[in-house]
């Protein structure tokens, strides 16, 4: 502790040291004298170590100052463990192991086959048929019985089968034969021992067997030995496991790929296949192991000791009986939590009883019922909701018959690993089984009779409760996590009624609300976004709102079961199946396993004192409490607690109550009106949460206090600009919520700013998502630390980093917005930190940390990017679909569309100009990071803002478009506009289209039916909207041209018709009710000007054809009509097949339809179910790379007609191929069946099937609703599919054809989808190359297509974020090689980027960051090491040269490294070759290479030479770019034109990478030469370049005079300089420091002459430079002063300015009377000591020193 005060004088100590305590200060006792100052400021010791009696500290270290983070020492302190814990230390029992393992072919067939035995020698089938055979036949009872007594002996036949199935393993070592041998060796002479102890006892013994053993083994005379020679040999045998341990990894590999070619030896490619993936498993295991080791926290175990809270104080339980007891007490409460819900008391029990099988369930469900005046009003509220969800049934009730299909579906993609089964059945048994037919069917058989009957086995009603610590050290029973671990058959029969056939039927009927987010293909944090788009659809609007967050305390676990009957009946369960799994449930016996193994006596419930919730860990949970929150939300909605959104300009309805995640509850509460007060929207709010607290009481839930807290967003106007409240600016409301024992319970209002956590997402009502990005960032940060601390290969660092660290700080990344250069500099920092550990420079440039590895940098993810990928994936996905944050978006969408106002789309404006109209939201945040990376983002026309009349324009497009208003100026008008409800100019003036209308210029609010925001214009932003109006119009306000025609109808009020001959007025008054005005013939009317009176009240409907704008008189008796314009009507005609089809948009689609008749004969086919609909497609990579084709044909079996239809597509390389041509065709297929049924009766009989021989066409149209993943290829038109696949009037149905048949078989043995399929592929191919030939394609744009995302012009069809990373590092690359001169001007384009990124994104991590660090020079050249510490002499290892800058690598001229260079040049050569390159690029190429850029390429070749306009680029490019894999595109162009010429079968993309490759490697060489140069030792311990300056510092002294030393060291130049040369390098390096030190001697005893030799001394090997190889480089950036410095005889500083506890080496002289040159080393840490300790002993050894 810090005391703040003398540590052994103070108060404290002292009081700390008195008898009733006597506490001991440890550093002191330990050490035996006082610690230290612990401020570096300070001079005294203010930090100790206080412990009482009994704890034994065995040492304390204190570190130096500086040493550690902050400015005081840091402590490491060691206890006896013993005694601070006692020696009653817990024995944690592990589970049992298991013989079966699937994954290994040899024990599974082995368990098959003894169990197969076992169940036909037993009659297991045939008992099985008598049991389905006495199903109404015997009495339940019997029924009962009999089950039970099959389902014990197949169990016991399960065990006996795993038992004899295999033996278990040691997995000490891995498996390789080395290990293998030896411990075979050691059991055997195990066994030998114990072979010559029973013949000792004249036991019987057969030995056959186990001399065999010894044999195989290489054991002679095994019965020669004694015992003694026997325990030697084991000890033997272990001692040389120990020693293979370390190399057992690599021995294993070795024997798998012994395995791999023994394999191919034999022809077997399956083995061969298995064995590597065996390889790559063990690989990813053991990288992600060590990865996970040293980034992941502990994770908690099972506890041997808890803590329970009372009320006098926590208490621990450490014994296993009490643990027991006290968990089994506490779990026990729990799960009867539910117990006390209304509809299990009083008289409402007696209706339903503990599993709501009653007549009276029915009769709710029916409708039929009588709710009885005291029923609970949330309770009734349920059942009739129930009802309605009843009433929505289909006629088919779920099926609970399980087939042996449905087993082996599930049971053969099962993880078998995963912990189940009291009984030790688990999941691997059924998973083996599932390899087996016959077992597989007799397993459905007993499932399905279970099901049926509702008589579950007894062993289902024994379940394994694991304890789990939630949180590492916190062993609060409450805060355990308690898993429950039931019957693997039970549990997945609960699977697959409730979770997938039930949950199934309810998407499809639209029984599930969307309100509940914990749903299959949705993600946590779209429940985010929904309520992130609501907030800022609130802040746009400027509505009142409030956000009550009401978790649920123990949600699976307080589920009252009848509740949960009728709703899962209500879902259409069958009765039987839900009394089998909430039978079992309620009378389970749960045993608990803890650290000390299974519980011997178990605890539950039973029939009459039943335990209720679900189960954590049941497969029905999930799907059970969905259906229990679908009659939640409903009762909620009844009650008008719901926020209603109507489209901004669309008035599309939406309703959203809450944002619902099994137990996380957000309610979406939205004012009802405007005119509300603070005060009435509050009492809304509570009386909202009072309704869904009750709702919840009613299923036996509760709402948990300690995690429930509410938002209130209300506003106030300064001059005009409205602002949020904050917290202190709001009223104290005080919200409560009620709970189970009958007092309401506060909660806490938050402020606005104020963030919270929400499904993993810090948000907040104001936007701000600044403290999620902190968060994420610390926990970055955390994540870095770890693996700075542990011992992680830098490879297996960029893994975790990649796929452990960016996922976990990017999560809800599609739903939040934040500032992209505040999120950029917040990842810049974690970048910085990571790369150290990484083994990268923390110091290399921005460029190069974040440049995709196509422009060579290290390719960290930039967050921006990911960012903009995550939404547009997002958008892609959800867009336009029914589930919440679909209609969300598009409700959002339309009020970001309103605010800004702007008629097109808004998000391909500048940003930069236009971004103060709109709040900052979600669409602004879009908005910004497309402008910000060049991305286009385009709608279709149905989702932009209708214009009203011909020739209109957008208020704000005019505005904008012109300099004449500043910015601010656009806000007032913008807020005057919004005010007023306007949009367009059409909006503004009358029928006549050019007449400004008089209510425009007043201070009159909005009469539209849009959705305008709320707004208090100030009287100067009139004034500006006043100049806006005469500038749109003229002084006069009126238009110079009129606008034409109606072609929308208009969203202000429009409620004033005229009659067609101009003699009727009508006013409408409502949809069934107007008023009508006669012509006044007694005044002069016009056509200009007609009068109306005499009103009439009439009901009906008037004519509307024709609109018309009035003046009325005061008492609106008198109508003065100024002008009049016809209302739009949309055209209605009939239209024939074909003229549907010209009537298209992008009729290049249509171009190439060829149909027999008028084509509606297609339409008569679908009715009658006799089409062949087939499509394929077509892509020939050497006729074009960028061009695919697809065909489609129709065939009518009944009439014979076809159809067919060709497409032929340019894009790009990359995205051209033959799956884009496939789904090309797909789409062509759907598109025309559309068109066939538009306007067609679609009879229920349809069902069009659609052929295609690609699998994952089928696939994708067979499952529409399947979300896409963001890397999926193709997935732009992948997308346009399964939309057209959803809104296909008829339920179609895709099926495979094998493609290519006609090579096998005739046309007569083909089936007719097989031909079409042929023909299909004969018309794509042909439809490919007349489009290649004639320079003809479709437009790329589909029709209809929501959503396209174009970069350059160019559509992304896959992956976002790859497609902007790549846009985004051409742009800053192109950039950055102009900068720093890498690239010619204008060169950047002609570099072969494409084949750079598949070379370094394919090739190992490792050497993928070497070439970042080559181009970058961010590396260990000693140029930049000179830089860094100024000590490295900047000089090239290997010739001298200075200086060694990155490119030197590649110029440098040694001998040694000159005829590397050439070796790699020659092998480069060879794989040429083996490519069959072109002899004269290949003659080209090695010459250019081997004069090393000296001589131009050109001069290599002719100009006549096909290569010379190659030499040409190569020649701009420079020699380093070749070396460094920038090789020109033109090389791509070369080999595709010598790969057409010679007809070869290669890919010119693929020479290319290969080359890159080459050529890096080459470079790569010469760098590891290099290194090898400077690090690799020698046995003097002296690397080449040491010796080298060894040498030369002997022949420079071999020159001393004499006379220039003193007499006792002339001596030194008389030894034999013979054998100093050839002698080993210690001698010359004593020699070395002799000479030095006695120069120095002359030198302070003033000989003349001893300075003439007094160069630098020679240093000894010190630790070695800190570059690729060798210590870390944040070793010596932490060392404070922990270079060694080689002085003369005086000390810089006395021994005094040292800090006492640094220590201070001192190599000092033996056998001499003078001291040799002194090292002094000030070491900063701990570690730093071991280290130098280690050195200096080294330096003892070599020289003779004694330390």
């Amino acid at each position: 502790m810090d005391v703040n005060d003398h540590v052994y004088k103070g108060r404290l100590p002292k009081r700390l040291g008195e008898r009733d305590l006597m506490m001991t200060e440890r550093f002191l006792t330990a050490n035996g004298f006082e610690a230290p100052n612990s401020y570096y400021r300070g001079s005294r010791p203010i930090t100790g170590c206080f412990c009482t009696q009994g704890i034994d500290c065995v040492n304390v270290y204190a570190s130096p100052h500086r040493a550690g983070a902050g400015d005081h020492r840091y402590w490491i302190m060691d206890f006896d463990a013993k005694s601070v814990l006692g020696a009653g230390y817990p024995h944690l029992v592990r589970p049992k192991g298991r013989r079966l393992k699937c994954v290994v072919k040899r024990t599974r067939v082995a368990y098959l086959r003894r169990l197969r035995k076992l169940t036909e020698r037993h009659n297991m089938y045939s008992k099985m048929k008598s049991l389905q055979e006495g199903v109404g036949t015997v009495s339940p009872r019997q029924l009962k019985i009999a089950m039970n007594k099959w389902d014990r002996e197949n169990a016991e036949h399960k065990i006996s089968s795993e038992e004899n199935c295999n033996q278990f393993k040691n997995d000490y070592i891995e498996f390789s034969p080395q290990t293998n041998l030896w411990i075979k060796r050691r059991d055997l002479y195990k066994q030998l021992r114990s072979i010559n102890a029973r013949r000792e006892l004249g036991k019987p013994v057969n030995i056959t067997h186990f001399v065999r053993s010894c044999a195989v083994a290489d054991i002679q005379q095994p019965f020669s030995l004694s015992d003694r020679e026997i325990g030697l040999r084991i000890e033997a045998c272990k001692t040389r496991l120990r020693e293979l341990k370390p190399v057992a990894p690599m021995l294993r590999i070795e024997h798998l790929r012994d395995c791999i070619h023994r394999a191919k030896e034999r022809g077997d490619m399956k083995a061969v296949i298995r064995i590597r993936q065996i390889l790559r498993n063990e690989k990813l295991r053991r990288r992600w192991s060590g990865v996970h080791k040293s980034t992941k926290p502990r994770r908690g175990g099972p506890p041997t000791s808890i803590k329970v809270k009372h009320p006098t104080g926590d208490v621990q339980y450490d014994t296993r009986e009490k643990v027991e007891t006290q968990a089994a007490h506490r779990l026990t409460d729990r799960f009867k939590l539910a117990r006390d819900a209304p509809i299990c008391n009083g008289n409402l029990f007696d209706d339903f009883g503990y599993l709501g099988n009653t007549d009276c369930t029915k009769a709710i469900l029916e409708g039929t019922y009588e709710y009885p005046p005291e029923m609970d009003a949330h309770t009734r509220l349920l059942c009739e909701e129930a009802r309605r969800i009843f009433s929505l049934k289909s006629t088919e009730e779920i099926s609970n018959y399980v087939s042996s299909d449905d087993f082996q579906y599930f049971w053969l993609h099962a993880d078998e690993f995963i912990q189940s089964s009291y009984s030790h059945i688990h999941f691997g048994h059924y998973k083996a089984i599932a390899h087996d037919k016959y077992l597989s069917a007799l397993e459905a058989a007993k499932l399905s009779l279970a099901a049926t009957t509702g008589i579950p086995m007894e062993r289902w009603g024994s379940a394994l409760t694991v304890l789990l610590e939630k949180e590492f050290g916190n062993i609060y029973v409450e805060k355990m996590r308690a898993i429950c671990l039931l019957e693997a058959d039970f549990n997945w029969l609960n699977k697959l009624v409730f979770a997938k056939r039930m949950m199934d039927q309810a998407y499809d009927n639209g029984m599930v609300p969307v309100e509940q987010f914990a749903r299959r293909g949705v993600q946590a944090s779209n429940g985010v976004l929904c309520k992130v788009l609501f907030c800022d659809m609130m802040r746009a609007l400027h509505e009142m709102a409030g956000i009550p967050s009401v978790d649920l305390g123990n949600c699976y676990d307080a589920v009252a079961h009848p509740i949960a009957s009728i709703a899962l009946q209500a879902f259409q369960v069958p009765l039987a199946t839900i009394v089998l799994s909430l039978s079992v449930l309620q009378t389970m016996t749960f045993f608990l396993r803890t650290g000390y193994g299974v519980s011997t006596v178990g605890y539950g419930g039973t029939r009459s004192d039943p335990t209720f919730g679900l189960g954590q860990g049941n497969g029905m949970a999930p799907s059970g409490f969905s259906a229990v929150s679908s009659l939640m939300v409903g009762a909620f909605q009844r009650l008008g607690h719901a926020s209603d959104f109507s489209g901004a300009w669309t008035g599309i309805l939406f309703c959203l109550a809450a944002i619902i995640y099994v137990d996380d509850t957000d309610l979406l509460l939205r004012a009802k009106s405007r005119d509300l007060t603070m005060d009435q929207f509050f009492d809304d709010c509570q009386e909202s949460v009072t309704d869904w607290g009750g709702i919840v009481l009613a299923t036996g839930g509760y709402l948990k206090a300690a995690k429930c807290f509410w938002y209130m967003m209300a506003w106030k106007w300064v001059n005009g600009v409205p602002q949020l409240r904050t917290l202190r600016q709001l009223p104290k409301y005080k919200m409560t919520i009620p709970q189970k024992s009958g007092a309401p319970v506060a909660i806490p209002l938050r402020d606005v700013n104020d963030s919270e956590e929400t499904l993993g997402v810090w948000s907040c009502p104001s936007g701000d998502f600044g403290y999620h990005i902190e968060k994420k960032m610390e926990a970055g940060h955390l994540w870095v630390e770890r693996l700075r601390r542990n011992k992680c290969p830098a490879a297996d660092g960029w893994l975790g980093f990649r796929y452990s660290l960016i996922p976990k700080v990017t999560y809800g990344f599609a739903a939040i917005t934040i500032d992209p250069d505040i999120l950029e500099a917040s990842f810049q920092k974690l970048y910085r930190d990571v790369l150290s550990p990484l083994r990268v420079n923390e110091k290399i440039k921005k460029f190069y940390r974040m440049a995709p590895k196509r422009v060579m940098g290290l390719g960290m993810p930039n967050p921006c990017i990911k960012m903009l990928a995550y939404k547009l994936h997002l958008l892609q996905s959800e867009w336009n679909q029914c589930t919440a944050s679909g209609q969300m978006l598009r409700q959002s969408l339309e009020v970001f569309q309103m605010e800004t106002g702007f008629s097109t789309n808004v998000i391909e404006k500048d940003y930069d100009r236009f971004e103060s109209l709109a709040t900052g939201g979600w669409w602004k945040q879009f908005w910004c990071l497309c402008h910000r990376y060049d991305v286009q983002f385009q709608f279709c026309d149905k989702w932009l803002i209708p214009l009203l009349r011909v020739g209109d324009r957008a208020i704000m497009d005019v505005i904008c478009s012109t300099d004449l208003f500043p910015k601010s100026d656009w806000q007032s008008i913008n807020r005057v506009r919004k005010f007023k409800g306007l949009h367009s100019i059409a909006d503004m003036v009358l029928c006549d289209g050019r007449t400004v209308d008089p209510w425009v210029l007043n201070t009159d609010g909005s009469d539209s039916t849009r959705v305008f925001s709320l707004e208090k214009p100030t009287r100067s932003d009139f004034a500006v909207f006043r100049r806006a109006v005469t500038y749109l119009t003229s002084a006069t306000h009126r238009l110079p041209t009129p606008l034409g025609a109606f072609v929308n109808k208009p969203h202000r009020r429009d409620n004033w018709f005229i009659s067609a001959d101009r003699t009727l007025l009508f006013q409408t008054t409502s949809p069934s009710s107007y008023i009508q005005y006669t012509v006044d013939t007694s005044t002069r009317n016009t056509r200009f000007s007609l009068t109306f009176c005499n009103p009439i009240a009439m009901s009906g409907q008037c004519s509307r054809d024709i609109r018309a704008s009035v003046q009325q008189s005061e008492d609106e008796s008198v109508v003065i009509v100024h002008s009049v314009a016809a209302a739009f009507s949309p055209p209605q005609q009939r239209r024939s097949f074909l003229e549907r089809i010209r009537a298209l948009p992008n009729q290049s689609l249509w171009k190439t339809f060829v149909t027999d008749g008028d084509g509606s004969w297609i339409y008569e086919g679908l009715l009658s179910n006799s089409l062949v609909m087939m499509s394929d497609g077509a892509y020939e990579p050497l006729l074009a790379d960028d061009v695919c084709s697809c065909a489609m044909i129709v065939m009518c079996l009944r009439t014979g007609n076809r159809a067919s239809l060709t497409w032929s597509e340019k894009s790009d390389r990359l995205s051209a191929d033959n799956y884009r041509a496939e789904i090309l065709g797909g789409i062509a297929l759907q598109m025309l069946v559309e068109v066939a049924c538009e306007g067609k009766y679609i009879s229920p009989s349809m069902s069009p099937r659609f052929g295609c021989d690609n699998k994952g066409v089928v696939h994708h149209g067979n499952h529409p609703w399947r979300p896409l993943p963001a890397n999926q290829s193709q997935a732009d038109v992948l997308r346009y599919y399964q939309t057209l696949v959803r809104r296909c009037p008829a339920k179609c149905k895709m099926y495979h054809v094998h493609g290519h048949l006609d090579r096998y078989l005739t046309r007569d043995e083909m089936t007719p989808a097989e031909i079409l399929n042929c023909d299909c592929d004969k018309l794509a191919g042909l439809a490919l190359r007349w489009a290649v030939e004639h320079n003809s394609y479709i437009n790329r744009f589909l029709p209809g297509e929501d959503i396209v995302v174009s970069i350059d012009g160019r559509k992304v069809t896959g992956s976002y974020e790859r497609a902007i990373t790549r846009h985004w590092g051409d742009k800053i690359g192109r950039e950055h090689y102009y900068v720093k001169d890498i690239l010619p001007p204008g060169t950047f384009d002609s570099v072969y980027w494409d084949g750079v990124e598949k070379v370094l994104t394919r090739c190992p991590e490792m050497f993928s960051v070497w070439a970042t660090k080559q181009v970058s020079g961010f590396f260990g050249n000693n140029h930049l090491l000179n830089h860094i510490n100024g000590h490295t002499v900047d000089v090239c290892p290997n010739c001298g040269c200075h200086p060694e800058r990155p490119q030197h690598i590649i110029f440098c001229r040694d001998p040694a490294r000159s005829a590397v260079f050439d070796s790699s040049v020659d092998r480069l050569v060879e794989w040429l070759a083996s490519q069959r390159t072109d002899a004269s690029l290949t003659l080209l190429l090695s010459e250019y290479l081997r004069n090393r850029g000296d001589v131009p390429m050109t001069s290599l070749c002719t100009p006549r030479s096909e290569y010379y306009e190659l030499a040409e680029m190569i020649d701009l490019l420079g020699f380093r770019n070749l070396l460094e894999s920038r090789i020109p595109r033109l090389f791509y162009d070369v080999r595709l034109a010598d790969i057409k010429r010679r007809h070869l079968s290669k890919h010119a993309g693929h020479w290319c990478n290969g080359l890159i490759l080459q050529l890096l490697q080459i470079t790569h060489r010469q760098w590891t030469f290099r290194n090898g140069t400077v690090h690799l030792k020698g046995p003097d311990g002296l690397t080449p370049t040491q010796t080298k300056a060894l040498a030369r510092r002997c022949e420079d002294l071999l020159w001393t005079d004499p006379s220039t030393l003193l007499d006792e060291d002339k001596y030194l130049l008389e030894v034999d300089f013979d054998d100093l040369g050839n002698g080993a390098s210690a001698s010359r390096q004593m020699w070395i420091s002799e000479m030095e030190a006695a120069s120095a001697a002359a030198r302070n005893a003033g000989v003349e002459g001893s300075d003439a030799f007094a160069g630098d001394t020679f240093a000894a090997p010190p630790v070695p430079v800190d570059t690729e190889g060798s210590i870390r480089f944040r070793r010596r950036c932490r060392r404070r002063s922990g270079v060694i410095e080689y002085t003369g005889y005086s000390i810089s500083r006395s021994m005094e300015e040292v800090d006492p506890l640094w220590p201070r080496l001192l190599l000092c002289g033996c056998g001499k009377e003078r001291l040799l040159p002194v090292a002094v080393l000030n070491i900063g840490s701990f570690n730093d000591l071991l280290g130098w300790i280690l050195d200096i002993n080294t330096l003892q050894g070599r020289f003779g020193y004694r330390f």
